[in-house]
């Protein structure tokens, strides 16, 4: 078996931390894109704009991070 998911975390025979990292970097972009039209609206107040940074893009890109 050569990777696979589990958990949404993937597992490799060797334990690489590439992957994982990868797949992190990955679906915050995605998120951050997805929120893309919200960011940029000059109607938004940066404060608003920095409670849904820290609420919806940061939790994604450290979820399973280790401190």
């Amino acid at each position: 078996m050569k990777d696979c998911t589990y958990l949404g975390t993937v597992l490799t025979n060797k334990n690489k931390l590439r992957p994982r990292i990868e797949k992190r970097i990955t679906n915050a972009n995605r998120t951050y894109y997805a929120l893309l039209c919200l960011l940029k609206s000059h109607k938004i107040l940066r404060a608003e704009k920095v409670i849904i940074y820290k609420t919806l893009i940061r939790p994604v890109a450290t979820y399973e991070a280790e401190f």
